[in-house]
């Protein structure tokens, strides 16, 4: 047990709460979840209380405080009360990490109050955070009241396209494996980098690797070389807080930056410059002075430069920024990193989901982009805002369309001839298709025109192949059924055609269809040769295999697809929609999502794919048919959503696939999230999320083939 020290008030209170709480339970095993300050602080009051081990999900069989932190099957053989020691608007992230433990195994969860954890646990109200009181302004306001200012480094003024740091070293054990080598690269690193004596450097922590590990020197290098380049590609600005440090720098203000970081300030220096980060006075580094901002040594460094200023630290860690920075005198200012941003916000709930590292790897790129401004949700207070179509695409959609091609390059594709993408749906899932392939090998694919209408028609070939047709609900008179289902203008003298379909029963219908046969028949084979003639000019032909893509459907373009080309087709969407057993027992589709019957499942997509399907819209109207010149005939109608689909589209490619494929591209045996996806995709239509009214006004749709007009598709 740790022995007695100073302790702050914060520290006293929690320890004297814990003692309070627990005074019924001292000889029970206690376990303690977190190994933050205020842990030390119970560990050096409770002395009498039988606390055997603590829990953190980073550090695990690690000795902190002179206690073993425990993994998961040793707290099961205990059967100890869990206690979490975290802030109140973390406490239900890690109870939901956890629950488990109660719910199977019967392990009692409280926090550090004594107060006990149950199901029914409610997400803290992050609304009366105290951070939600600042502003950008108000830290412009108290940068004027300084001569000096004071600026910490990671998280601060730059972030990692990561969720932590130690995202970055499973990168590189992620490009070890892929290399050949079989190295923990992560476990051997994380220890290094803790048990090295002093205030290492990079290279301090390479050599205790290769002198503990027994690592071959060149092999060392590599993997030193490679996470120096992983870091820099996974680093970007802060653009809110570089703004502001240049600013300051505008106001004739002196700036500092001060980092505890193992990359000493040469090289750290040149990624700052990299990152458009200049012009400050000096860069404290720990690993080059061997002294510390979590001791307070670094910032007496600080001071001893500027020994007569007034000076203002700025930063995000609460105990090496803030207290220590106060400690040692000066003024601080707190700003949170991205990821306590997410933890605080309406969304923080997705912070108990992360037990994997591709969910971690998602997440981390959304937070880089979504809460890349420290200040991103201080006027809503917490709650997660979409203010542009771009933000939208790159945060909440990009995910899910990023795991579907994972899933679909998982699914048992690499044995077909090509994979088809058919118009409209499958305009934009090509291009990330296509993306991939840079980084996969994967079978080539063909973005095709087509839709229902233009595949239905040319294989009509008996009357029971019309009246097939006939019998999918239409809204609008005969005549225009017969023209948009049939690609047949009745003549204006024939009144029975100007009848409206849901005023004719079934029987009638079908007597005036047939009426037509003929025009039919006629149309359906000049369609027919004009469609195949296009296929074969795609070089898609009899006698190959072939994997067609679809969204939300039933089978039917796959279905019609079949009947016209006598080739083995297998289908990948992204659900299925009403299938009947039937086709569905046949095996030739594959869902990512399965089954939506009657619109609904427990996915988020089963809820809202109409909003999805109208983003993955191409520039051009629904195909109609083509003609003997290979000219496409289109729905008279104007795409006119698309200039803002294309918003969506662009910000996807560039801002979310870019980072995606440039970090983790090269990983073949990522498995793909679908649910996490599907999760995060749903976060756009709960009431705690603030979307723009401008965003909901843009998704409209339309059916010609069924004979709806535009209509708002916004939940």
């Amino acid at each position: 047990m740790m022995k007695d020290n100073k302790l702050d008030a914060e520290q006293e209170m929690i320890a004297d709460f814990f003692m309070q709480g627990f005074q019924n339970y001292k000889r029970k095993p206690i376990v303690i979840y977190g190994i933050g300050k205020n842990t030390k602080a119970i560990l050096c009051k409770a002395k009498d209380y039988n606390i055997i081990g603590l829990m953190d999900s980073k550090t695990v069989g690690q000795t902190i405080y002179g206690l073993r932190v425990l993994d998961e099957q040793e707290v099961i053989s205990r059967k100890p009360l869990i206690v979490i020691v975290a802030r109140d608007s973390v406490i239900n992230i890690i109870y939901k990490r956890i629950e488990h433990l109660l719910l199977d195994h019967g392990i009692k969860i409280f926090n550090s109050r004594g107060i006990e954890i149950n199901q029914d646990v409610s997400p803290f109200d992050n609304s009366q955070l105290k951070y939600w009181n600042y502003t950008e302004e108000d830290l412009k306001e108290e940068i004027q009241k300084h001569d000096v200012i004071s600026f910490d480094v990671f998280d601060t003024l730059i972030m990692r396209r990561v969720l932590e740091p130690e995202d970055v070293f499973v990168l590189v054990e992620e490009w070890g494996k892929n290399e050949g080598y079989d190295v923990p690269f992560k476990s051997w690193r994380m220890a290094a980098e803790k048990v090295c004596t002093g205030v290492p450097a990079l290279d301090d922590i390479y050599f205790y690797m290769q002198q503990n590990y027994q690592v071959d020197p060149g092999l060392i290098g590599r993997y030193r070389q490679k996470e120096l380049e992983i870091e820099k590609k996974c680093l970007i600005p802060r653009r809110k807080m570089v703004d502001i440090y240049k600013w300051s720098m505008n106001k004739g203000k002196r700036v500092y930056l001060v980092s505890d970081m193992y990359l000493p300030a040469k090289l750290l220096g040149r990624l700052l410059k990299d990152l458009g980060i200049t012009g400050y006075e000096e860069l404290l580094v720990s690993c080059d002075y061997k002294k510390e901002k979590s001791t307070g040594e670094l910032f007496s460094c600080l001071l001893q430069k500027e020994p007569h200023s007034k000076i203002l630290h700025i930063g995000d860690n609460r105990y090496a920024d803030i207290e220590r920075g106060k400690e040692a005198g000066l003024d601080v200012f707190h700003i949170y990193n991205a990821c306590e941003l997410l933890m605080a916000s309406s969304m923080q709930e997705i912070m108990a989901k992360l037990d994997t590292k591709e969910k971690r790897a998602i997440l981390g790129l959304l937070v880089s982009q979504l809460l890349n401004d420290p200040f991103a949700l201080t006027e809503s207070r917490g709650k997660m805002k979409v203010c542009s179509l771009e933000q939208m695409g790159a945060c909440f959609v990009a995910p899910m369309m990023l795991e579907f091609i994972q899933w679909l390059i998982h699914s048992g594709i690499t044995e077909y001839d090509l994979v088809i993408f058919p118009s409209r749906d499958g305009y934009f899932v090509k291009k990330l298709y296509d993306r991939i392939s840079r980084y996969q090998p994967i079978p080539s694919s063909c973005y095709l025109k087509s839709s229902r209408r233009a595949v239905m028609v040319p294989s009509i070939e008996s009357e029971s192949d019309i009246l097939q047709i006939l019998l999918r609900s239409f809204q609008g008179t005969i005549g225009e059924l017969l023209e948009k289902r049939f690609g047949i203008v009745p003549k204006e003298a024939e009144k029975e055609t100007e009848r409206n379909v849901q005023d004719v029963d079934i029987r009638q219908l079908k007597e005036i269809v047939l009426k037509y046969k003929d025009s039919i028949f006629c149309e359906a084979q000049k369609e027919k040769n004009n469609y195949l003639a296009y296929l074969d000019s795609c070089g898609i032909s009899g006698g190959h295999n072939y994997i067609l893509f679809d969204f939300v459907a039933g089978g039917t373009v796959q279905y019609y697809f079949q009947k016209l080309i006598n080739s083995g087709f297998q289908g990948r969407y992204f659900a299925t929609m009403n299938m009947s057993d039937e086709m569905r027992s046949k095996e030739t589709v594959k869902a990512a999502y399965g089954n939506f019957a009657s619109y609904h499942s427990e996915y988020c997509l089963s809820k809202y794919y109409l909003v999805m399907e109208c983003i993955l819209t191409d520039p051009d109207a629904s195909l109609i048919c083509i003609e003997e010149d290979g000219r496409f005939v289109f729905e008279e109608r104007e795409n006119v959503k698309f200039p803002y689909m294309k918003k969506l589209q662009d910000a996807m490619l560039g801002d979310y696939a870019e980072d995606y494929f440039e970090l983790y591209g090269t990983f073949g045996e990522w498995r793909p999230q679908l649910e996490f996806a599907d999760e995060i995709y749903g976060y756009l239509f709960r009431q705690d999320t603030l979307v723009s009214d401008y965003i909901k006004t843009v998704f409209r749709n339309d059916d010609y083939f069924n004979g709806i007009d535009q209509s708002n598709m916004w939940p």
